[in-house]
């Protein structure tokens, strides 16, 4: 259930599992940063994925692109998050009764807001710093996401 290796020269990332669930990121942290520049990007991202998830199940998707799909900004950092696999994978193929999706890897409420969950737990007991993740839930990979300078 650990993400492939990382190619040479980059360190293997970190396994970190969202408490209760299947839900893990694979992280490659980065630059240490200030705790009072980084550390409401997170916190105010996972709020807003609980203010949504409110109404809507959390299974819902949140959007079937292959650009950013999340994306939260305070002051000069920000974290974003796309889905994974969408590049060379058509998002639609037309089936006998319609529209079929032919990539069933989009990133739900529910398994974003437990990876964001796992990035806190784990950057506020270690250290919060610049990073890059890898969403999986059940062995596969439904995404990635940057935490960091504004863009």
């Amino acid at each position: 259930m650990t993400p492939p290796k990382k190619r040479d020269g980059v360190p293997d990332p970190l396994i970190l599992c969202a408490p209760k669930s299947r839900t893990y990121i694979a992280l490659t942290p980065g630059f240490p940063v200030d705790t009072r520049h980084i550390r409401p990007v997170v916190v105010s991202a996972y709020q807003q994925i609980l203010h949504i998830t409110a109404p809507p199940p959390e299974d819902h998707v949140i959007s079937f692109s292959s650009g950013w799909i999340f994306n939260i900004t305070i002051g000069a950092y920000s974290l974003r998050v796309k889905n994974a696999g969408l590049e060379d994978s058509p998002l639609w193929l037309y089936g006998l009764t319609g529209p079929v999706n032919a990539v069933p890897r989009h990133i739900t409420y529910g398994v974003l807001g437990k990876a964001l969950l796992a990035l806190y737990i784990h950057m506020n007991e270690h250290g919060w710093r610049q990073a890059e993740f890898e969403i999986w839930d059940a062995g596969k990979e439904f995404g990635f996401g940057i935490l960091g300078p504004r863009v």
